[in-house]
């Protein structure tokens, strides 16, 4: 990263997602960084993400969020 308000930023994020527990959030496993490059290692969500979800299956119903966002 070029500049060091972006660089800081990235780090804190990382940070965050490293402190996250919990079982609807994407876990960061591992984080390598070399001069040029930073390689963010997370875990697999083979389903897809939630807005995958709305767009195949539209409108959600009452049920399906109480199981997503518990």
């Amino acid at each position: 990263m070029k500049d060091e308000f972006s660089k800081r930023k990235v780090f804190q994020e990382v940070y965050l997602l490293k402190k996250i527990k919990h079982s609807n959030v994407i876990r960061l496993l591992e984080v390598f960084e070399s001069e040029k490059h930073m390689l963010i290692v997370m875990e697999y969500a083979g389903g897809g993400d939630l807005l995958r979800l709305i767009k195949r299956k539209g409108k959600l119903e009452e049920s399906d969020t109480k199981y997503i966002f518990k």
